[in-house]
């Protein structure tokens, strides 16, 4: 599963805040972020609450587009995705 984000100009990020679906059976468990500077970032583990954010943390950059491939998921998973997906230029208190 993948989906891919973009904005109309370049932002600015430096987080990404990735939730599970919640159920115990769809389990995240690994996952890549590519941005459209040429970067990527690996994903472990999601917790598996549909609350709690696996919170990917990067020096500061400017994109305009990311894509998120799931790569690995828990043996009982039927359907992939993510209940939520929060981009910040500065990560608000959790």
């Amino acid at each position: 599963a993948k989906i891919k984000l973009t904005w109309d100009k370049p932002v600015t990020i430096k987080d990404v805040w990735l939730f599970d679906r919640p159920n115990p059976a769809d389990h995240v468990q690994g996952a890549r972020i590519n941005f459209s500077d040429g970067t990527s970032a690996m994903v472990g583990e999601l917790p598996n609450d549909g609350a709690t954010p696996f919170a990917v943390h990067f020096p500061e950059k400017i994109i305009q587009w990311m894509e998120i491939t799931i790569i690995k998921v828990g043996p009982r998973t039927r359907n992939a995705g993510f209940s939520e997906i929060a981009v910040f230029h500065q990560a608000p208190d959790k």
